[in-house]
């Protein structure tokens, strides 16, 4: 017996889904292709795998029998094929970073550049996203190490070395009527027309929260990745936004104004890596140059 475990894979797809079409789009296959997979993976076996129905399929009994074999020869695979990347990045001295995509406003770049400058045998490769996304790439190890966001010095789902603290800002004309304030009490954005980065990103859940905190749901007009698009629809009257002050802070335009919200909410930037997995010897070398390197809290 030859299993495919393309098909196996595709199986164990099927058997949550429960619907041929489902499986297919998250499979990104045909439901005929699918269905044909399937049908040669009974072939070989000798035996049906699933009951099937005009909108559901059900596992038989030897269905059931496959199913944990099936998920840990999936399993198997993917764990090799993560090692035998790991491998040639080891052996190439490539650096694969995750990273929040801030990185000029919080001297990532600067830290790239002296990095490689030391060790010019070595390769970096970033991988930019918000903290969330960065976060999966490094669980799934499809990065080394990664710059992350998080509202504690250290991420506890793996080793952290605290590099920066950041704090978040009110970006408003400055022509608005709170422009002039010291400092801004969340209670008096309330009615505000707020415009965020996407929807589940670290920034956008924290906004969202201290609005609600605050006793208020907010008014969001627009999200955006970018933090030069989000200031610049300042700029032009589209409502106010609310970022990281080392974000915030790149621009210098007298038509805006930069106030700090209050009570103080404060984010840390951290160096991560996974806990039970050695690093590369480049990995490590990156790790000592930050620790070196990293600013003081």
């Amino acid at each position: 017996m030859n299993l495919n475990v393309r098909y196996l894979e595709e199986f164990v797809t099927l058997t949550e889904k429960k619907n041929f079409l489902e499986a297919a789009e998250c499979l990104f296959i045909s439901q005929s292709c699918l269905s044909k997979h399937i049908k040669k993976l009974e072939t070989e076996i000798g035996v049906e795998l699933f009951e099937r129905t005009t909108r559901t399929v059900v596992l038989t009994e030897f269905g059931q029998m496959l199913l944990p074999y099936a998920r840990k020869m999936v399993g198997l695979e993917y764990e090799f094929e993560k090692n035998v990347r790991r491998k040639i990045h080891q052996d190439s001295g490539n650096i694969v970073l995750g990273s929040i995509p801030s990185m000029k406003q919080h001297a990532i770049t600067a830290l790239i550049s002296g990095f490689l400058n030391e060790n010019p045998d070595m390769t970096l490769q970033t991988i930019e996203g918000d903290s969330t996304f960065v976060k999966e790439l490094l669980t799934d190890g499809k990065c080394d190490i990664a710059f992350l966001r998080s509202e504690s010095s250290s991420v506890k789902e793996f080793n952290s070395i605290p590099y920066m603290i950041d704090y978040l800002t009110a970006v408003l004309p400055a022509t608005h009527p709170l422009a002039k304030a010291d400092n801004l009490p969340f209670e008096q954005l309330r009615g505000e027309t707020f415009l965020l980065f996407p929807e589940h990103s670290f920034i956008n859940d924290l906004c969202i929260r201290e609005c609600r905190n605050a006793g208020f749901e907010p008014h969001i007009a627009y999200t955006g990745n970018r933090g030069a698009t989000l200031i610049d629809l300042v700029r032009n009257g589209a409502g106010i936004t609310l970022m990281m002050h080392h974000s915030a802070r790149q621009e210098n335009d007298s038509s805006l104004a930069f106030i700090l919200v209050t009570p103080g909410i404060y984010s840390y930037i951290s160096l991560n890596y996974a806990k039970e997995k050695p690093l590369s010897p480049q990995a490590e070398s990156f790790v000592r140059y930050v620790k070196a390197h990293k600013r003081d809290f």
